[in-house]
């Protein structure tokens, strides 16, 4: 990344052995980890220490959240006419994209394609994805520094412009199994518990518990996969095994021992019980 996107030195994906830029932001925030450390000051002369003394000069000046993320802004130029696929094989006219089977060169002398986002004839659903095989053709014009939460679901979606969308999330800790650290459940403020299956149903049916894989859960809009904990290997992974999603879990400050109460835990405020379905059962 310090000295620019190169295609050559990018790693097999869906559509090839390119650099790979979406229109959305919310795509782009599926691969974003999170800079929860600031090492700037005198601490190392690696990358991460010069970035940290560019933005935050002192310790004080990095987010007190510790969950900065980071995303490039790019002037990307297609060409007049870049492939438009949808499967990754061919384009939407029948031809063949790749020139081999590294995928690494388009067909054609083209060094731009657009993968589609569709229905089930699609390789991907919700944003559409540019991936670029030439390196003149990216530019970086900016550097965007960000944190997220999501904090609506898509309860009562229409209100005015001055106003977000959607209903405030509930949310709590939930323990972790098997050794992992507690975790974040959202769900929709609008649901209720169902006296037969004392489970929360109703509102608009949105669940996450985070982190979330890069697999969307079918006919639920904005609602992705659980991902599955591996302790030993300390990583966070798809537990459908169909997406790429892998990230170190990063162990709890604030794990319960035997008799100690955790202030932090979100349970405590919440005495209803609430409990809700895992959607991978959906």
């Amino acid at each position: 990344m310090c000295s620019g996107l190169d295609p050559k030195l990018a790693r097999p994906g869906m559509f090839g052995r390119g650099t790979y830029l979406a229109e959305d932001a919310a795509k782009a925030d599926q691969y974003m980890t999170e800079d929860k450390e600031w090492v700037g000051s005198n601490y190392s002369d690696d990358k991460i220490n010069t970035l940290h003394n560019k933005l935050y000069p002192t310790k004080e000046d990095f987010p007190t959240e510790g969950n900065v993320c980071y995303a490039f802004v790019c002037r990307a130029a297609l060409g007049p006419s870049p492939f438009v696929t949808k499967d990754g094989q061919k384009d939407v006219k029948g031809r063949r994209l790749f020139e081999d089977h590294r995928k690494s060169s388009l067909t054609l002398g083209k060094h731009a394609l657009v993968a589609e986002a569709g229905g089930d004839d699609h390789l991907v659903h919700r944003y559409r994805e540019f991936v670029l095989f030439d390196q003149d053709a990216l530019h970086l014009e900016y550097l965007v520094c960000l944190t997220r939460t999501k904090k609506y679901c898509r309860c009562d979606p229409w209100r005015p412009a001055d106003q977000p969308s959607g209903t405030p999330l509930r949310e709590r800790s939930i323990p972790g199994e098997g050794g992992l650290p507690r975790r974040t459940l959202l769900a929709c403020s609008n649901s209720y518990k169902d006296p037969d299956t004392g489970k929360w149903v109703g509102g608009c049916g949105f669940t996450a518990v985070l982190p979330c894989c890069f697999c969307p859960v079918k006919d639920a809009d904005g609602q992705f996969y659980s991902a599955d904990g591996d302790s030993v290997h300390n990583r966070w992974q798809c537990k459908r095994g169909k997406c790429a999603f892998d990230r170190k879990i990063e162990q709890s400050k604030h794990r319960k021992t035997a008799g100690q109460k955790v202030a932090e835990d979100l349970d405590r405020d919440l005495d209803d019980g609430f409990i809700v379905a895992d959607s991978e059962s959906e």
